[in-house]
């Protein structure tokens, strides 16, 4: 049972990172209905890959869904374009609504390190800012390329830009930590 959460884990992640760029190789070449259904279908072993933990937080994993479904029962491909903006825009709003309890990277760091030192505490809130404001930077422009209609800046955007910025977060994240020795 542990092996096929783990293969389903790979898969899901598979498929959150390759969203981009199977829209652009079935844009134009294959129905949105099917499309949208291949989306769907891909997107939906998350759920079984994350049982019964991820419980909790399907209500908002199902909101990024909602313009796949609607792309696929409408017919139109456009609506496969917000579904990034709609994972960004959901991530940022859980992070900076995390500032008013437990910052989300303080939650991440407990896991391995469940008593923190108050400079840990003071790097995990600014770190947590730090996320929520680039997360709502790109949610914007994700937003833009959506509503650009241009499929190619979104996919380069969508599929390789926005990935390669969020390394270079976690990198510079991670540089800091080291710098400030917590």
């Amino acid at each position: 049972m542990k092996a096929l959460r783990i293969l389903l884990g790979v898969v899901s992640g598979v498929s959150l990172v390759a969203y981009p760029l199977v829209v652009w190789l079935g844009w134009g070449r294959i129905s949105p209905r099917l499309l949208g259904c291949i989306l769907l279908s891909a997107l939906g072993v998350r759920f079984l890959a994350f049982g019964s933990r991820g419980k909790a937080l399907a209500p908002a994993a199902l909101i990024p869904l909602v313009p796949v479904a609607l792309g696929a029962i409408s017919d139109n491909p456009n609506l496969f374009l917000w579904y990034p903006a709609f994972v960004c825009g959901a991530t940022a709003f859980w992070f900076g609504t995390s500032l008013r309890g437990v910052p989300a990277i303080e939650g991440f760091a407990r896991l391995r390190h469940p008593e923190l030192p108050p400079a840990a505490l003071r790097h995990c809130r600014q770190a947590t800012v730090a996320w929520t404001l680039f997360l709502v930077a790109n949610t914007l422009v994700s937003v833009g390329s959506a509503v650009s209609g241009n499929l190619r800046f979104w996919t380069v955007w969508n599929g390789a830009v926005s990935y390669a910025l969020m390394g270079l977060m976690f990198a510079a994240e991670y540089a800091v930590r080291l710098l400030r020795k917590v």
